[in-house]
């Protein structure tokens, strides 16, 4: 599988260690300074299964700055954004200086994702929620015009459940603060909205996954019964289930052949600026509308 990665685009240290889990999972601490996420949302039609410049840029309307959070506010806001991700992904989150010989200074996000092996490519939808993490983080905790300069970069590790480890690429962009990514339908509408997308590009849909972390975020498995008709078509089914403007924080989208191999992984965090993309082995990704590899 190929993989590529593109990166787009306070200075106190503050160190918050956060043990994730169980713990995060059976109750959240209320913080008047931070949404209150719901519980992620998952349906499934039972199917089988750097910086480009420093102008900060918006994928959607801004509102008013925010003030810099406490340390107490700091630590609950991880905490929170953590049960509107996966909490069983996240093994720990510390947020403190950068690591030696780093060109950038500022807060820095070290995180530690649980995934079935450090080498497997199958990582991307992990790395995603970790991408939407640094986001939304330093979306709430600072107060300058650009995100990049609240939390100025990450360390993801890989832990694998058979042991192996692996430091996985990641980035941070120059994107502007107050973003509003904001719908007026129900969750349970967005995810109706969304496999009814997935079934007019001719895709059977195998999972649609609502997440919410500070905003609404979207996850998409897809089968592709004809593969003579893959032209463009991570970019056109992109654009359409995030809608203009966005109305998502964020999009993984995974495409299948009709045995389940993967055709294509992708995914966008416009709050952190990261989009990734793997392929298969034998799949063009120009073809597919995104590139090359």
């Amino acid at each position: 599988m190929r993989r590529a990665y593109a990166a787009f685009g306070a200075l106190g240290v503050l160190t918050v260690v956060v043990g994730l889990g169980a713990t995060v999972a059976s109750g959240r601490p209320a913080s008047p300074a931070t949404p209150s996420p719901s519980a992620p949302v998952t349906t499934s039609s039972g199917a089988p299964d750097g910086r480009a410049t420093i102008i900060p840029y918006a994928f959607a309307p801004t509102v008013a700055e925010s003030s810099p959070q406490s340390e107490l506010s700091i630590h609950n806001s991880i905490r929170q954004l953590v049960a509107g991700l996966d909490p069983s992904e996240f093994v720990s989150v510390t947020l403190g200086p950068p690591p030696t010989g780093s060109e950038r200074n500022g807060n820095w996000l070290y995180l530690k994702l649980a995934v079935p092996s450090s080498d497997s490519n199958n990582d991307t939808q992990q790395l995603w929620e970790a991408d939407l993490l640094q986001g939304d983080l330093a979306e709430l905790i600072g107060s300058d015009s650009d995100l990049g300069n609240s939390i100025a970069g990450s360390t993801i590790q890989l832990d694998g459940s058979d042991g192996s480890t692996a430091e996985a690429p990641s980035g941070s962009g120059d994107i502007a603060r107050g973003q509003v990514f904001r719908t007026l339908a129900s969750p349970a509408q967005l995810v109706t909205d969304a496999m009814e997308t997935i079934r007019s590009f001719g895709l059977q849909p195998n999972e649609v996954r609502l997440l919410h972390p500070l905003s609404y975020a979207l996850s998409v498995i897809a089968t592709v019964p004809d593969l003579s008709k893959t032209d463009n078509l991570a970019t056109r089914l992109s654009s359409a289930l995030l809608g203009s403007p966005y109305e998502f924080e964020g999009l993984y989208l995974e495409l299948r052949d009709p045995s389940g191999s993967v055709l294509f992984q992708g995914s966008s965090a416009f709050r952190s600026g990261v989009t990734r993309v793997h392929a298969g082995a034998n799949v063009s990704l120009t073809g597919l509308g995104v590139g090359h590899g």
